[in-house]
């Protein structure tokens, strides 16, 4: 009950400075700590006063923990310019913007991913298109009263499962890349001007010390960890593409397209030639095989497997940052979620 009223105590105060255009999180944060600094002094003179010991120890003890959380954010702060320092200087190897801080580093690296994710879909999608409409033609013959239907381009079909995997496969990044541009977004406009004044306040008190390490602990890893895990996996996909044949893992091959209801022409079928259909069915598929090296690459490693670690990289450096303030956090179901 403590902790629930002086939470909203100190959101009530705070409330119209977080969330005014342009916030200023130094300026907040240290209204925080002006605000708990207050309130102990009010303790130190209430037990001077009424010659309370025990609330003037509370007092000074409670000070004693506002110095080292002050130390600690300067330690923030500076690691904070530092790898701003560090994105500005990769704005040429990784294609990012001129001037960007760690954050909208990474958040531009996600969404540029996005981007290149909605693009292979279109192209998904035209492909499932152009096979299904072609598996489906079929031919008809009528003679003497006799009629014959035959499933002449059947072998398109085959292409089928290939396209379903895929399309999943491509769901589930999209979900990802979206949820982990949430959580950037999300550490770029509030880690700083409302997780990390609230955390400095919480932690100021004996009762609430343990939800603002918490709070303290969640801001670092939101607006400083999973940026730099991002930016880190992110150098790491660039230098494996550099290493490697660009074509396969840096660009996007052309998948087959289909003439549009004009028989014989390109790689559509012809329902009546039933001896070619099969070769013009594989040599779709092949094509397909010959661009399976960046679907794999890009599905698979630049959007699964780099968003899980980076997500790892920040549940790890929670647990890490929120133990610098004297709180165990048991990220074990957050690990698994990630």
């Amino acid at each position: 009950m403590k902790k629930t009223f002086i939470s909203l105590l100190f959101l009530i105060l705070i409330a119209p400075v977080v969330f005014a255009e342009g916030a200023n999180w130094p300026i907040i944060t240290g209204l925080g700590l002006v605000i708990a600094i207050t309130i102990l002094a009010l303790m130190y003179a209430l037990g001077h006063g009424f010659n309370i010991n025990e609330l003037k120890v509370l007092a000074t003890e409670e000070f004693y923990q506002v110095l080292v959380t002050i130390v600690i954010l300067g330690g923030f702060t500076a690691i904070s310019s530092v790898s701003n320092e560090i994105s500005s200087g990769l704005s040429t190897s990784l294609g990012i913007s001129a001037g960007s801080n760690m954050q909208d580093a990474a958040l531009q690296m996600v969404n540029e991913n996005l981007d290149n994710l909605g693009t292979v879909e279109v192209n998904i999608r035209d492909f499932a298109t152009g096979t299904n409409r072609e598996g489906s033609k079929s031919a008809f013959c009528a003679l003497m009263g006799t009629s014959i239907n035959i499933a002449g381009c059947g072998a398109f079909r085959q292409l089928s499962a290939p396209v379903a995997i895929v399309s999943s496969a491509l769901s589930v990044g999209a979900a990802e890349l979206q949820s982990l541009s949430s959580l950037l977004s999300f550490g770029q406009q509030y880690a700083l001007t409302f997780l990390l004044p609230l955390g400095v306040f919480l932690r100021s008190f004996k009762f609430t010390r343990g939800a603002g390490g918490l709070f303290l602990g969640l801001a670092i890893a939101l607006y400083l960890i999973l940026p730099i895990g991002v930016v880190f996996m992110q150098q790491l996909t660039a230098s494996f593409e550099n290493s490697h044949d660009t074509f396969k893992f840096s660009s996007r091959p052309a998948l087959p397209t289909f003439a549009d209801n004009i028989i014989g022409e390109g790689n559509a079928c012809d329902a009546f030639d039933i001896d070619s259909n099969e070769d013009t069915a594989k040599s779709a598929f092949n094509s397909v095989l010959d661009s399976i090296d960046f679907f794999i690459y890009f599905i698979l490693i630049k959007i699964n497997i780099v968003t899980v670690i980076s997500l790892l990289i920040m549940v790890s450096g929670l647990r890490a940052a929120a133990g610098m303030f004297g709180v165990d956090v048991d990220v074990s179901s957050l690990a698994k979620i990630a």
